[in-house]
C-alpha cells in the first residue's frame, strides 16, 4: 500500500523532486546502516549479545527504512524523468521507458550478483565491499543535492487530484438532470451521464478536464484488472524456478546468467532498441493493441508449455535443460514487454495531476499479482501430492491467462481515450446549428 500512498504524495503534497530526494536519503541512511552492520558483525563473537542486538534489532529498522526510500524512489523516478521532457516526441517517451526499466533490471542484476559475491568472501574483503552501496549513495545524493536543483525542471505539485475526484463523484451522486437546461442541453448524439452533467456547459462546477480527469482514472483502474490476471499467469514461470544445484559459489554466479529474469531484461532491452525499434518504429500498433499482443503469446507459450507436460507425463519424455532456460528466457523477455507496455500506457493516459498515484497503484499491483501467482505455485507444491499436479498447474495458469487475454480484448474495445480541455463558444454552436437548419429548408 505504501506505493499509490507515495504516488498521492509527490502528486499532491511535495512533489515529485522533493520525495525522490526524501527516498534517495533513507535509502543512503539504509546503506550506512547495513556497513555499519557488516562491520560489527565480522568483529564480534557471533552469539555475543551485540551480534544479537544487531541482527534482531537494527537489521529490521535498516529493512524498514530502505524499503520505503526504494518504494519512493521507483514511484517518483520515471516521473521524474518524464518532467525533464516536455517536449519530447512519443519515440523519445517510449525509449526513455524502456531504458527505465533496463536500469532497474541492471541494478537488480548488480545487486544480487553483489549479494553472492558478498556471501562468498570473507575477512577484509567483506568490508570493503560492504563501502561500495554507501558509496554510490553518496555520489547520487551529492549530485542530487548541489547539481539537480539548477539543471533540473521541477514541476509544482497539484494539491486537487483526490478531492476533485471525491467532488466529481458527489456531485454525479445528488444530480441526475442538468442543472442549466436550455435548447442547446441534448444537442449531441450522445447522452451525456451523470458524471458529465459536472461540466460547466450543463451548469456543473467543473470543467470538462476535470471531469475526464476523473473519468480516465476509473478506467484505468477498470482496464488493469485484465493485467493483473495475465501478470499472475505470467509470474511463476519468472520467479518460480527451481533454486536446487545453486548452493554454492560459484554455481551462484551460474544463476545470476541462466535464471535470473534480469539478464534476460538487459540483452533484449538491448536488441529491441538497437536492432528491432529502429527498423520497427513507424509500425508499431497502439499500446493496447501492444498488450493484447503479448497477451495472446504468453496463451500460446503457456498452452505450449501446458502440453509438453502431458506429453511428459503420459509418454515419460525426458526434456534437455536448455528447454527449461529456452521458456525461461521467452518468458522474462515477455515480463519485460508487458511491463514496459503498461507504463507506457500509464504514462500516457494518465492525468497529469493524477500521474504519481496511478504510476504507484501500477507497481502495487504488478507486485501484488507477483505475489499472488507465487502464492499459487506454492499452494499446488503443499497440497497437490499427485502424478497429475504438475498437469493441473499447467492448466490453471494457463486457464488465466487465457482469461486476462478475452477480457482485455473485450475491455481494449471499450476504452476510449481521455478528452482534454476543449474550447466551447455557445455563440459558435447556435451559428452552427442554425446554419444546418437553414441548410435544410427547402428551397422555395
Amino acid at each position: 500500500m505504501r506505493a499509490p500512498i507515495v504516488g498521492w504524495i509527490a502528486d499532491a503534497r511535495c512533489g515529485n523532486y522533493r520525495v525522490f530526494r526524501v527516498g534517495a536519503s533513507l535509502l543512503f541512511l539504509a546503506t550506512v546502516i547495513c556497513c555499519i552492520c557488516v562491520l560489527i558483525l565480522f568483529n564480534v563473537p557471533p552469539h555475543s549479545i551485540v551480534s544479537r542486538v544487531v541482527s534482531g534489532g537494527i537489521s529490521p529498522i535498516m529493512y524498514i527504512v530502505g524499503f520505503v526510500g526504494g518504494t519512493a524512489c521507483l514511484v517518483t523516478a520515471l516521473q521524474l524523468g518524464l518532467d525533464q521532457m516536455p517536449d519530447a516526441s512519443s519515440a523519445n517517451i517510449t525509449s526513455f521507458i524502456s531504458w527505465f526499466v533496463f536500469s532497474l533490471a541492471f541494478g537488480a542484476w548488480i545487486f544480487d550478483t553483489g549479494c553472492r559475491v558478498f556471501s562468498c568472501i570473507h575477512g577484509l574483503c567483506a568490508h570493503v565491499f560492504s563501502l561500495v552501496p554507501v558509496i554510490a549513495m553518496s555520489v547520487l545524493c551529492c549530485s542530487l543535492f548541489l547539481l539537480t536543483p539548477k539543471w533540473m525542471i521541477i514541476e509544482p505539485n497539484c494539491p486537487q487530484s483526490l478531492k476533485t475526484i471525491y467532488q466529481v463523484l458527489k456531485f454525479a451522486a445528488k444530480h441526475k438532470a442538468p442543472l442549466n437546461r436550455s435548447a442547446l442541453t441534448y444537442w449531441e448524439e450522445d447522452i451525456p451521464s451523470r458524471m458529465d452533467l459536472g461540466k460547466s456547459r450543463y451548469g456543473g462546477p467543473f470543467t470538462t478536464e476535470e471531469v475526464e480527469d476523473v473519468k480516465t482514472f476509473f478506467k484505468i483502474l477498470i482496464i488493469s484488472v485484465p493485467i493483473f490476471i495475465i501478470s499472475c499467469s505470467l509470474s511463476p514461470e519468472v520467479y518460480m524456478q527451481s533454486l536446487d544445484g545453486f548452493a554454492n559459489c560459484e554455481a551462484g554466479f551460474i544463476f545470476a546468467v541462466t535464471y535470473s529474469p534480469t539478464w534476460v531484461i538487459i540483452i533484449v532491452t538491448l536488441v529491441y532498441e538497437f536492432c528491432i525499434y529502429p527498423l520497427l518504429r513507424n509500425r508499431l500498433p497502439s499500446i493496447l493493441k501492444r498488450i493484447g499482443i503479448i497477451s495472446s503469446v504468453i496463451f500460446i507459450v503457456s498452452s505450449v508449455k501446458l502440453v509438453l507436460a502431458t506429453a511428459i507425463f503420459s509418454y515419460s519424455l525426458d526434456l534437455s535443460p536448455w528447454s527449461n532456460i529456452a521458456y525461461f528466457v521467452i518468458f522474462s523477455s515477455i515480463f519485460m514487454f508487458l511491463l514496459t507496455s503498461i507504463l507506457e500506457f500509464i504514462c500516457a493516459q494518465s492525468p497529469y495531476k493524477m500521474r504519481g498515484l496511478l504510476l504507484g497503484y501500477t507497481i502495487l499491483l504488478y507486485i501484488i499479482s507477483m505475489y499472488v501467482g507465487t502464492i499459487l505455485m506454492y499452494i499446488f507444491n503443499s497440497v497437490c501430492v499427485g502424478p497429475y499436479c504438475h498437469i493441473f498447474e499447467k492448466s490453471v495458469f494457463t486457464a488465466l491467462s487465457l482469461v486476462g487475454f478475452v477480457l482485455h480484448c473485450l475491455l481494449a474495445t471499450w476504452y476510449k481515450r481521455r478528452v482534454r480541455e476543449e474550447d466551447y463558444d455557445v455563440h459558435r454552436v447556435v451559428e452552427e446549428v442554425y446554419d444546418r437548419y437553414l441548410s435544410q429548408r427547402p428551397t422555395l
